[in-house]
């Protein structure tokens, strides 16, 4: 059997603790790396420096931020970013042709300027964009906007490319209990105008499917059952999992004595989704390199335990 896909995500300045670690990479950029990102600074050299095989690097998570301004170069998904964020592909991504684009959306936008958007940017980069959850209210935010996006993306052909990464911390619990919010529902269709494909309209049944008759599970008191609600929504459209504690947003350790039903539901559903899982580290956790090592170890034996026991 193959290891689990799990990725480390390591901003371009930490890539030597990969070398002590195994598996994929994801290349987390800041506003700090301005240099690589507008192409004064040549990335592949910068991988070649860090020992890193151009092979290892699974994602690129694009930095937070609606626009450009003086130092901050903003590459959240808005139509002003779009030419920086072509650019930035075009001329640094060249060796990285199977990397996935994780990308932030803006907190505030119509579905109307972000759909045909998307399109453009998956057209013009030619490859997938994973849009990743907010981590406050907005379209992007609830377990029920994540199946909406979901639903498109499997009824609407110019999205067909279009991924989703959900970070586990920032799920609401809210709501998490319900199966399908009604209110989140309605927000959503609150949110639908003339301009949002036919495809989207319909997403209420698609969503009503994929969840099981019992809901929520009878040991459902778990943080993680936002995640699998998500999940469940989601389905294949779910590109990566960046997987944080709820509680304390760093790696969770996966203590194997520490029993939750639900996380290992929901660690089995991204093996049906086929997403990567991702680890991101804390400073503290980069600075004991053999600690984070544990940790990805204990989380690939749990999900094979998980994936074995669906069987």
């Amino acid at each position: 059997m193959l290891d689990p896909p799990v990725s480390i995500s390591l901003a371009p300045d930490d890539l030597a603790v990969a070398d002590r670690l195994p598996g994929a990479v994801e290349l987390k950029f800041s506003w700090d790396h301005r240099d690589l990102l507008i192409g004064e600074r040549d990335l592949d050299a910068h991988l070649d420096e860090a020992g890193v095989d151009a092979h290892r690097i699974a994602s690129v998570h694009l930095p937070p931020g609606t626009e450009t301004r003086g130092d901050d170069v903003g590459m959240a998904l808005t139509s002003q970013n779009r030419g920086t964020i072509v650019d930035f592909v075009h001329s640094q991504l060249s060796r990285l042709a199977a990397a996935t684009l994780v990308a932030h959306p803006p907190k505030r936008v119509e579905y109307g300027e972000a759909i045909p958007l998307f399109s453009t940017l998956l057209d013009c980069t030619n490859r997938h964009i994973s849009v990743e959850n907010t981590a406050v209210e907005s379209p992007w935010y609830t377990p029920e906007d994540l199946g909406f996006l979901a639903s498109l993306v499997r009824r609407y052909r110019p999205l067909s490319e279009l991924r989703l990464t959900v970070d586990s911390a920032h799920l609401p619990q809210a709501g998490a209990r319900r199966g399908l919010d009604s209110e989140n529902v309605e927000t959503i269709r609150a949110r639908v105008g003339r301009s949002v494909p036919a495809a989207a309209h319909d997403f209420e049944t698609d969503l009503e499917d994929r969840l099981p008759e019992e809901w929520p599970p009878a040991d459902g008191d778990s943080p993680y059952l936002p995640l699998l609600k998500a999940l469940r929504f989601g389905g294949r459209a779910v590109e990566s999992v960046h997987l944080n504690d709820p509680t304390t947003d760093d790696v969770p350790r996966f203590d194997a004595h520490d029993e939750d039903p639900v996380l290992d539901r929901a660690l089995a559903a991204l093996a049906d989704c086929d997403a990567q899982v991702v680890l991101e580290p804390s400073d503290d956790l980069l600075a004991d390199p053999e600690e984070l090592r544990r940790r990805a170890a204990a989380l690939r034996e749990r999900l094979t335990d998980a994936g074995e026991a669906r069987r």
